[in-house]
């Protein structure tokens, strides 16, 4: 360490000037001349000492110190923002009378469907091959009409199959279907008006 007045040449006689006195003052950058390497630093350090630098000062020394003790913390007020979509209508009759016009339509609809289900006393699946078969393998009017056009194809199938009339109803059973016992299984199922009958509701079907 060189005291105060001790200069050292280097090579193309470059003058080095370290601590003063002992002093690490003159090697922060409150010194002018600490990067100075000149023959100019013989004169010795000069200060330049203004509130800017003081601070930039103490922030160096306490975000160094935080980040050695590994300690430091502190606690502050956090505000958080949510944010939330939002919508507004100039005119409420632009939201008002399409939803409703809708609703007013379809409510009647929402009480034929309720009341089928009431009078049936079951509800059917859509678009189900196994609800086909359980309603469509029972007429034996159908069966035959229906073999015309195994093939598939609008071009197979049979014009008094397409002009038929069917209903759906209880199946009625010949003697020839009653089983062993004499006894024949009640069955719900689409038919021609000769071959079904309406359902009641106080008969169970399919036993």
């Amino acid at each position: 360490m060189l005291s105060s007045g001790e200069f050292t040449k280097g090579a193309d006689d470059l003058i080095i000037c370290g601590p003063t006195g002992g002093a690490l003052v003159a090697d922060t950058c409150l010194n002018t001349q600490r990067d100075n390497f000149s023959r100019g630093a013989a004169d010795g350090p000069s200060f330049a000492i203004s509130q800017d630098i003081l601070n930039d000062a103490l922030f160096n020394l306490i975000m160094s110190a935080a980040l050695q003790l590994g300690f430091w913390n502190t606690t502050v007020p956090v505000d958080t923002t949510s944010t939330h979509q939002a919508y507004s209508f100039a005119s409420h009759r632009t939201l008002i009378l399409p939803y409703l016009t809708c609703l007013l339509l379809s409510i009647p609809f929402l009480y034929f469907g309720l009341n089928s289900v009431r009078l049936n006393g079951v509800s059917a699946t859509q678009g189900g091959f196994v609800q086909i078969l359980m309603t469509t393998t029972g007429s034996k009017t159908l069966e035959q009409a229906a073999a015309a056009g195994c093939l598939g194809g609008d071009e197979n199938v049979p014009e008094y199959l397409k002009t038929m009339r069917i209903r759906f109803g209880e199946l009625v059973w010949s003697e020839t279907d009653r089983d062993g016992d004499g006894g024949a299984v009640r069955r719900a199922g689409f038919g021609t008006d000769d071959e079904v009958v309406p359902l009641r509701r106080d008969v169970v079907y399919g036993v």
